[in-house]
């Protein structure tokens, strides 16, 4: 834990006592205070802390950062990302993501989760890689994939070398069967007794051969209704991997989009067929890992995402978009990668215990004080769904958070051959990593709420007229020799958005919800028939609804980024303000 200490010292005097609460507002500083940098340690320790999980704390998801939370040192799981992320030149994230791919499609037959609440789940994952093309996202499947598709290809040697065998024994059976029924043709022209040939022929029915199964695991650029046919014909346990996606991605895949939601719901799949027969699949498990460009993810969003999202699909996903990092790579052969190859090993491993993958699941539980861990972090979750609350515009996404916990929870305890229940070491890191993938997903998938668009059109409105008005105190004006600055603000009337503003604005419950929300966000107070909006929080209390948390309004400084300052010598409140933080190096060498 870092030392803490304030950014601006508070005087001892009596006079200072009535502030020192509110003026004791705590960043980190780092070993050496010259050069202290808001932008990193203080945004790291803004995180939400894992060993507090009372419900009556507001969760705060990570920082939007390319950091991620980090597995048990020495793991196979967290030493195959540390080397995939150096040696391979890419983000953690997509290692892990792609790791997590690889996971799930080999664990996901053989294990049941069973929540501390009593219901099950499968250990299926549904994983989004969103990066351009020159990423890489290529090189890092091929490298995490190699033991399943080296085990497809082991599955479709052993059905192509079956097949001359099947061929050869059909033949003969079908002329055995043509022998017994001529037979039995003339047993019955000259009404002979034919009960013993009867049951030769009955004998001979059951012992017909039969092509040893493709027991196929992996998928490309499949469509859903492809794929629910071709797991019906050869297995029902599935991974659909592909580096482009544009099968999920597509307007017409939406309509069977519903299947998918039911595997990973973990329930049977009945497709019923007039003209074919129908096709039933019980248990399925699939596995979900995807990467595409953000420009397939964006326009698949743009004209079909509001269906996506309402149909609970998107909702589903651990999904990512790494930092770029084509162009600043250096040069340099990637060479032997043990712990990928052990990596690949253990997948191997685990293939082959799926052998009969009609068997049933083990089910794996938790030990008791990560049960108890689980059911603290599900009732804050719960909590953040009410109004104002950071999921209160994503429910269908937080409904699902949980379940996606405890199936990277339970492939992780798989995965490093782990006995007996999930520890709470797990647990907790996959809660850190699903919190990650949350905050992802919000930026990402879920889509900006209706009330944030208008406020965010209302902030750059009242921006505007402040710039336009270009009166000194009402500038971006630094404090000299300090790291804040004030923030602009403007005094108007309602009517000059009725007749200037934007024309969302111009509807009276547009207008009138997008001022609420600033108003319970501290950014804005009414006196009289005026308001007074500050690109700062106005007055002396923490808002309600805080810029970053619940909501994220880009137009304004993050809640994080402001701090209340209070001069050491002052005894005026009207002194005391909300400032915005500058990011600023002290180091002048």
């Amino acid at each position: 834990m870092k030392d803490f200490v304030p950014i601006f010292q508070i005087g001892s005097s009596k006079r200072n006592n009535q502030f020192s609460q509110k003026c004791s507002t705590m960043l980190p500083i780092a070993a050496n205070p010259a050069k202290f940098s808001v932008s990193s340690s203080y945004m790291e320790n803004r995180m939400y802390s894992l060993d507090d999980a009372s419900p009556a704390c507001s969760l705060v998801l990570p920082e939007r950062t390319d950091e991620w939370p980090s597995y048990l040192e020495g793991s196979l799981f967290q030493s195959a990302v540390i080397e995939g992320s150096s040696r391979l030149q890419v983000p953690p994230s997509m290692v892990i993501a792609t790791a997590l791919g690889a996971m799930s499609a080999a664990c996901q037959a053989l294990i049941d989760i069973k929540q501390p609440v009593g219901h099950h789940v499968q250990a299926s994952l549904m994983l989004l890689t969103i990066a351009d093309s020159g990423e890489r996202k290529t090189t890092v499947e091929k490298r995490f994939f190699k033991a399943l598709r080296d085990w497809q290809r082991i599955m479709q040697d052993k059905a192509e070398k079956d097949e001359d065998r099947y061929i050869y024994e059909e033949e003969i059976w079908k002329l055995e069967d043509k022998t017994l029924k001529t037979e039995f043709k003339k047993l019955i022209k000259n009404n002979l007794p034919n009960e013993e040939l009867k049951e030769k022929i009955e004998n001979h029915r059951h012992n017909r051969p039969y092509r040893l199964p493709y027991k196929r695991l992996l998928y490309d650029d499949t469509t859903p209704q492809a794929l629910i046919q071709l797991m019906h014909r050869h297995s029902s346990n599935a991974c659909l991997v592909s580096s482009e996606a544009n099968s999920i991605f597509s307007g017409h895949a939406l309509r069977e989009i519903h299947h998918l939601n039911t595997m990973w719901d973990g329930n049977d799949i009945i497709v019923d067929r007039v003209s074919t027969s129908s096709i039933f699949l019980r248990n399925p498990r699939l596995t979900l890992a995807l990467m595409t460009q953000p420009s397939v993810v964006d326009r698949f969003l743009n004209k079909r995402g509001d269906e996506a999202r309402g149909m609970g699909f998107l909702a589903r996903f651990l999904v990512v978009k790494p930092q770029k990092m084509s162009g600043n790579r250096t040069i340099e052969p990637i060479g032997h990668l043990p712990h990928i190859d052990k990596f690949n090993r253990r997948i191997k491993e685990i293939l082959e215990q799926t052998q009969d993958i009609d068997s049933k699941q083990h089910t794996i539980e938790y030990t008791a004080d990560a049960a108890e861990l689980w059911k603290k972090y599900s009732q804050k979750i719960e909590k953040e769904m009410s109004p104002d609350r950071l999921y209160s515009h994503h429910p269908e996404h937080a409904s699902k958070l949980m379940d996606n916990v405890s199936r990277v929870a339970a492939i992780l305890h798989t995965f490093e051959g782990k006995e007996k229940s999930i520890s709470l070491e797990t647990l907790k890191f996959s809660y850190k990593l699903c919190l990650r993938y949350s905050r992802e997903f919000i930026d990402h998938l879920a889509g900006e709420p209706t009330i944030v668009t208008h406020a965010n059109l209302l902030v750059n409105f009242l921006l505007d007229l402040i710039d336009k008005e270009n009166k000194p105190n009402r500038t971006n004006e630094k404090i000299h020799g300090l790291t804040l600055k004030h923030g602009r603000y403007i005094e108007f009337s309602p009517s000059i958005i009725k007749q200037h503003g934007p024309n969302p604005l111009r509807n009276n419950a547009n207008r009138d919800a997008a001022m609420a929300l600033l108003t319970r966000m501290g950014h804005l107070v009414q006196n009289g028939n005026r308001y007074r909006f500050s690109e700062t929080i106005l007055g002396h209390q923490s808002p309600n609804v805080k810029n970053g948390e619940a909501y994220f309004l880009n137009s304004l400084p993050l809640y994080s980024h402001q701090h209340y300052y209070c001069p050491s010598r002052s005894t005026y409140l009207n002194q005391h303000r909300y400032m915005i933080i500058i990011a600023k190096d002290y180091d002048k060498e």
